[in-house]
């Protein structure tokens, strides 16, 4: 059978994603609050998929990418 996954738990994610993905620009002009924002949603990330909206290996894959994401901007 497969996994049932709440509107709410994907919807969640998806939030999170988003704000890791914007919070990455914002270094440029709030460095110090585009740290907390990624550091803190990094960590929130984690606790949100594991509400049954990834496999473990799904959220691997798209921690790092996110996380690509995250240095790639900040090295620019």
């Amino acid at each position: 059978m497969g996994k049932r996954v709440s509107k709410s738990s994907k919807a969640k994610y998806e939030l999170v994603v988003v704000i890791r993905i914007i919070a990455a620009l914002l270094i440029f002009r709030f460095p110090l609050a585009a740290i907390i924002l990624s550091v803190l949603f990094d960590l929130i990330d984690t606790e949100v998929a594991a509400d049954r909206v990834l496999t473990r290996a799904q959220y691997q894959v798209n921690d790092k990418l996110l996380d690509l994401w995250w240095y790639s901007v900040v090295l620019i």
